[in-house]
């Protein structure tokens, strides 16, 4: 196949020996993995079947005359490739099976309808197709007719036969999970909405605020004093006017390392409750005070 783009022409069959007018295994593997669009090569000696269906208003092509691949992309079993997969990527979409149905210009009685009357112009080779990783027969039961099964409110062509008993389940599964999801949705958009009318829920002391947790799990642990020293002075390192920064664990420990600077921030705390205060940091004046114990992160 990558040698074939290189050529200017491809004999699709053979043109002598016992094989003559047999078609060659790159144009079978081609036509049946739908590669041809994608040759622009010419290709010459196409087999009969190939020859006979020229486009409306042309001649009939001669044998040893060129075309392009492009000529042959209108066979049943692409037409019924092209369908099956507009129908699963819901470029095409069929919620009723008995309505009648548009395709290639043409109208039909319904899906049902349209798929036998390609699939009974389909020859042997045709049958081996491959659509979606399947081959065309296995869309199909032994009378021609397509399997079809309803999902999401839209009927699909699949390679797997359904019986009424198992459509049913597969519609009340898909029900109850349209239900479960929308249910889902409906507690998300509460707990979301339950969040920012209580803030308090995400406050930096609560032990069950977001504010803790990043994969789900809450943070039982405070970063370590030493650590937090290291952090703060490397941070300081990089300002050109440089606060007083105190690290202790919490208010008590200020109060008894330094009772003096306790005293100053007490009093610059117009609320009187600076010791019951739960706070990672506090500044007045030129005056940082950190307090690990409810540094989490």
């Amino acid at each position: 196949m990558d040698a074939a783009q290189y050529r200017l022409t491809l004999d699709a069959t053979y043109t002598r020996g016992g094989k003559k007018d047999q078609p060659k295994p790159w144009f079978s593997y081609a036509l049946a993995r739908n590669l041809l669009p994608s040759i622009k090569a010419k290709l010459i000696n196409l087999p009969a079947v190939y020859k006979a269906a020229a486009p409306a208003g042309e001649k009939t092509m001669k044998a040893g005359a060129p075309s392009t691949a492009s000529r042959i992309t209108s066979t049943p079993q692409e037409l019924l490739g092209e369908l099956i997969s507009d129908l699963i990527t819901q470029i095409r979409e069929v919620s009723n099976l008995n309505a009648p149905m548009k395709f290639r210009g043409e109208t039909y009685t319904n899906l049902v309808d349209l798929a036998k009357q390609l699939y009974a112009k389909v020859d042997a080779a045709g049958k081996n197709f491959i659509v979606r990783g399947y081959k065309l027969s296995e869309y199909f039961k032994a009378d021609g007719t397509p399997k079809t099964l309803k999902s999401g409110g839209r009927v699909i062509i699949t390679n797997k036969e359904l019986t009424a008993e198992q459509q049913a389940e597969l519609e009340k599964q898909q029900r109850a999970e349209k239900k479960a999801m929308a249910a889902e949705r409906r507690a998300a958009a509460q707990e979301e909405f339950n969040r920012t009318v209580s803030p308090e829920e995400d406050a930096w002391d609560n032990d069950d605020g977001r504010f803790y947790r990043d994969d789900g799990s809450p943070i039982n642990t405070t970063v370590p004093i030493g650590r937090v020293k290291i952090l703060v002075n490397s941070f300081l390192s990089k300002l050109r006017m440089r606060p007083t920064v105190g690290v202790y664990a919490n208010v008590e420990d200020l109060r008894r390392r330094n009772p003096k600077l306790y005293e100053q921030a007490a009093a610059a705390r117009g609320n009187g409750d600076f010791g019951t205060v739960k706070a990672a940091g506090y500044s007045f004046g030129k005056n940082v005070l950190i307090f690990t114990d409810f540094i989490r992160t």
